[in-house]
């Protein structure tokens, strides 16, 4: 393997290397997030608790639980579509 081929494979691992590193932020970054938006949820769900009575705690939960698989249903595959439809073009605008 001559000289070229050795660049090559070398800007190849640096470019493995980056998006490894910007992949590992990322990841953190979401974990850390969603862990601290849970906590707040939590901590709001016992204020909400200690205000109102089981029974008005009981229909928030419901509403909550209903809200969250009507979003699942209504977001069916959108998202997987989107990133699909996106790295098959390419990344280019489609054009109708």
């Amino acid at each position: 393997m001559g000289n070229k081929g050795k660049n090559a494979d070398n800007a190849r691992r640096r470019a493995c290397e980056r998006i490894v590193t910007k992949t590992s932020k990322g990841t953190g970054s979401v974990f850390i997030d969603t862990g601290i938006g849970r906590f707040f949820a939590y901590l709001g769900m016992m204020i909400v608790a200690r205000f109102l009575g089981p029974t008005d705690l009981g229909l928030i939960s419901l509403a909550s639980a209903i809200a969250t698989i009507a979003s699942t249903v209504v977001l069916l595959g959108m998202p997987e579509g989107v990133v699909g439809t996106f790295l098959f073009t390419g990344g280019k605008m489609m054009k109708e």
